[in-house]
Formats: structure tokens, C-alpha cells, sequence
């Protein structure tokens, strides 16, 4: 593997031909158009593109373009999971044009989620161009004398993603194939160079992020999107070199390294550590007064850093709710880590994917950060009182301020002893709540834990007219549940 912050342009490709045949699976998608159209402008190449949707008139007009640039363009609508489908379309390539001198597998889709809220299709449809694709289309071409086999895979394979497990292992998978690939090149019993290149997001990609999640990559790792000048070059370049596999980042070259070596370092870490991380704890996690002071300051903190990427008010935040519910995905998490890096010092890059929720990741911190912790809320004598800020929260919302208390020897302040000084007189308080009919009751309900949900009563309405289980019924509701107080139509 190779990481390369600048490749430089080559004058002398021996592997691509002028005139040459190659064939682009996911050819009409944004980096097979951009491969298509430097193919044909360098070699006047005749074009196999090959995609699983017909041809419309917004495809027609991008072929266009590419045969007024001197290509000879054929597309093929085929699924390159299928393995009739690719028989077929290696024959009919062959027919068109006698035989086929190079391959770029373009094909892929993505279906971010965490893991957990995943199911089978949306997996199945991630790895079915990636794994099931490369399968087809070296089996489909093994006897053809290729000059080259590129697999076009995903920085996910090598970096991890959160919400992308299933995208990072199907381009595992090709990373690996290519390894395997070029082992039967060398043992004549395959043709061509093989090479599977860890694109990052590109500036020309389909998957466009906004201006707050490139700062974060920028300041946090020193990647920014690869341009069309630097990512030509380095399929090029990867060509050209005796691996089977190319990583290609753009930046800030030393910082980008300096990322690397730690989130190796962290993984070795983690490695050592085995399922400790990741298993329950036989002992409580929380045995005196100041392991309690730490674990609340620890949750108020992870508390912060969600709220500013969410930008969900921090009194909101629950901390038994799973890090799902609040919509974090994998860059808000990257930005989240590398803050608290900044304050605790290395950690796993996976500790949001780790931790179901805000107590279980404050009471692995406390286990393994708690000296980090200690000095930083200032619960020691060496160490002082911080003020964090909640910035970004919703329009019309002051910035919060949450203030994490130093030392509890501390005197109470002005304000607090003014305050327990003033008389405080309660007007009147009186309520109707669902299954309770006043404050009592609803107290009594809060703690049992009543659910005091419940269908939607008939003396409302008939909800069998409107409810239906398939929520994709267009003038249905699939919801027939809620909270209701009874007598309503007695109100005043």
C-alpha cells in the first residue's frame, strides 16, 4: 500500500493504448465519466460503459460528449452481480470490437446506517457490485489477455467509516481480490496488472459533503476532496508501480501521515486490549462520591459535544438514548473524537460505534481517561475550574454555557446563597394529564413508569378508516396510538 499526497503526471503510459478497448462498469456514474472522458481524450479509446439503468436523454447528451472527443462509445445496460448478465456483456463487447484491452469496475452504491439499523437488502445491494461484480468480471474475463484489472475501492476499506461497515468490508473485498489477482498473474493464470486504488471523497463525487464537514476533515485530519489534476494522475501512477493496491489522499501530506500513525497506533491499542473495551463491567462502575462527580461531569461533556453537532438543546439530550437516535453519522463523530483527543489524549475512533449511549461511554472514560478527566474539570488542586460553550445551537437560542464545578471544597457562591435565602410562594398548580386525572395521579403514573399510551379511543374517531400497517399508503396513517384525556368533550 502506498499514500500519496501529490502525484506527479506521467508522459509514458505503456499500458494504455491508443484506439485501446476498455470497458467501465458504473460508466455512466460520476467517476466513470471522468476516467470515460480522460480515455478518450489521451487515446481516442473505443468505450464499453456499462451500467444497470437504461440509457436516457441526459446519458445520451455525456456519450455525446465523449465521441466528439474521438471515442467510440458502446453502453450495455447490465448488473454487473449477475453472472449471466456480465457473460453476456463480455461477449457482446467482444463482438463489437474484437476483444477488450483493459477494465475499470466503477460500479458501487452506499447505504449509510449504523449497523444495528441495517437489514439484509440494504447490505445485500452495498456488496453486490463490489463483491459479487469482481467476482463476475474476473471470471467472466480470465482467459482474455487484459493489460490491465482496476478495481475502484474506497479509503472506508482502510480508514474505517461509521455507518459504513458494510461499504468498508465489500471494498475490503476488492482490496484483497487484487492481491489474490495478481498472485494468479503471476502464476499465468491470469492476464493484465491488477490494482485496487482507496479513492477519497473527490470535489467532482456524487457524495458531496457541506462546507462545516469539509473543516472538519481539513482541520482534523488534513484531507480535502481529490480534484480531477491529482486523481487522473494517480490511476496512472498506480500502474505503473508493482503493488496490487494505492491509497490516494489530498492535503496536507504531514498531517495526513501524523493521523495515520496514530489511528495505527490506536488500533494496536485496541488490539491489545481485546473485548475489555467493548464488554460489560462485573464491578459498578461507580463506587464513591467523587467517581459520581466525575461520571456526571463526563456525561455533561459528551452532552456538549453532541449538542453542538446536532444542535439539539443539551437539556434534551437524554443519557440513555442511543447515539442513533440523535442522527450523528460518521463525520460529525470523526469532528466529535477529535475533540475530546484534544482534552484526553489518544482514542479509539470507534468508541461512538463502541457505546450505545451517553452513561456507557462516560463510565468507559472514567475507567481509562480518569486522571485526563480529573485534571480537566479541575477536581484537583493541580488542576482548574473550565468553562465549556455550547456555540452553533438553534436559531433564536443564546449560547449555553455550561460551567463544570472545580473543587468541591469550594464556597458556595452569591448568587446560590442569595437564592436559597428568598421566599419562593407557589401560586396554584393543577393539571389533566393522559390516565391521570390530576397531579397526584400523574405523579403516581411517573413513578410506576405507567405508559399511559394507548389506541385512539372510538368517542374520537374511528381510526380504522384512516390506520393501515404499511406506512407507504399514500391517505393512510400508520399510527393508531397516543395520548388522550378522557371527557374531553366536557372542556369547558
Amino acid at each position: 500500500m502506498k499514500i500519496t499526497e501529490s502525484i506527479q503526471q506521467f508522459d509514458s503510459i505503456d499500458f494504455l493504448k491508443e484506439r485501446g478497448v476498455y470497458l467501465i462498469t458504473g460508466g455512466l456514474g460520476e467517476l466513470g465519466l471522468i476516467f470515460a472522458q480522460h480515455l478518450a481524450q489521451k487515446t481516442n479509446a473505443r468505450l464499453v460503459l456499462t451500467g444497470r439503468s437504461e440509457r436516457e436523454r441526459e446519458s445520451d447528451s455525456k456519450l455525446q460528449e465523449l465521441e466528439n472527443l474521438g471515442a467510440d462509445i458502446f453502453y450495455v445496460k447490465a448488473d454487473v452481480s449477475n453472472k449471466q448478465e456480465v457473460e453476456k456483456l463480455v461477449a457482446i463487447a467482444k463482438e463489437r470490437f474484437g476483444n477488450i484491452n483493459g477494465v475499470i469496475h466503477s460500479a458501487g452504491v452506499i447505504r449509510d446506517s449504523f449497523v444495528l439499523n441495517k437489514n439484509g437488502e440494504e447490505i445485500q445491494s452495498v456488496l453486490a457490485s463490489k463483491v459479487f461484480g469482481t467476482k463476475n468480471l474476473d471470471e467472466a474475463l480470465k482467459d482474455e489477455p487484459l493489460d490491465f484489472f482496476v478495481l475502484f475501492s474506497s479509503v472506508a476499506a482502510v480508514l474505517g467509516n461509521i455507518g459504513q461497515s458494510d461499504y468498508g468490508y465489500a471494498n475490503s473485498y476488492m482490496d484483497y481480490f487484487a492481491q489474490w489477482r495478481d498472485a494468479q498473474r503471476k502464476a499465468g493464470k491470469r492476464f493484465g496488472k491488477t490494482l485496487s486504488i482507496n479513492w477519497p471523497l473527490w470535489e467532482d463525487g456524487k457524495m458531496s459533503v457541506n462546507d462545516e464537514k469539509l473543516k472538519i476533515m481539513k482541520d482534523g485530519f488534513g484531507m480535502v476532496p481529490l480534484s480531477k489534476e491529482r486523481g487522473i494522475p494517480a490511476l496512472e501512477y498506480g500502474l505503473q508501480q508493482p503493488g496490487s493496491q494505492l491509497i490516494v489522499l489530498q492535503g496536507e501530506g504531514e498531517k495526513i501521515q501524523s493521523e495515520m500513525k496514530k489511528m495505527k497506533k490506536n488500533d494496536a491499542i485496541s488490539s491489545e486490549k481485546g473485548n475489555s473495551m467493548s464488554q460489560p463491567k462485573n464491578d459498578p462502575a461507580v463506587t464513591d462520591a467523587s467517581q459520581k462527580v466525575l461520571l456526571n461531569r463526563t456525561e455533561t461533556f459528551l452532552k456538549m459535544l453532541i449538542s453542538i453537532q446536532t444542535k439539539i438543546p443539551i437539556d434534551k439530550i437524554r443519557n440513555d438514548e442511543t447515539f442513533s437516535k440523535f442522527g450523528i453519522e460518521s463525520v460529525a463523530i470523526m469532528g466529535m473524537t477529535k475533540t475530546m483527543e484534544e482534552k484526553l489524549g489518544d482514542l479509539s475512533k470507534t468508541l461512538f460505534f463502541e457505546y450505545n449511549n451517553i452513561t456507557e461511554l462516560a463510565e468507559y472514560l472514567v475507567d481509562y481517561k480518569k486522571e485526563a478527566l480529573t485534571m480537566m474539570f479541575g477536581l484537583t488542586d493541580k488542576g482548574r475550574t473550565e468553562n465549556f460553550y455550547v456555540q452553533d445551537q438553534p436559531k433564536g437560542r443564546k449560547n449555553v454555557r455550561v460551567k463544570l464545578p472545580g473543587n468541591q471544597k469550594k464556597t458556595k457562591s452569591r448568587r446560590e446563597t442569595e437564592a436559597r435565602d428568598e421566599d419562593i410562594a407557589i401560586i396554584g398548580v393543577s393539571g389533566r394529564y393522559p390516565m391521570a386525572e390530576n397531579l397526584d395521579e400523574f405523579w403516581e403514573n411517573l413513578k410506576m413508569g405507567k405508559d399511559c399510551i394507548t389506541e385512539i379511543p372510538e368517542n374520537r374517531w374511528d381510526h380504522s378508516l384512516y390506520y393501515d400497517s404499511d406506512k407507504g399508503i399514500i391517505g393512510k396513517t400508520y399510527s393508531k396510538w397516543g395520548g388522550f384525556i378522557d371527557d374531553i368533550e366536557k372542556f369547558d
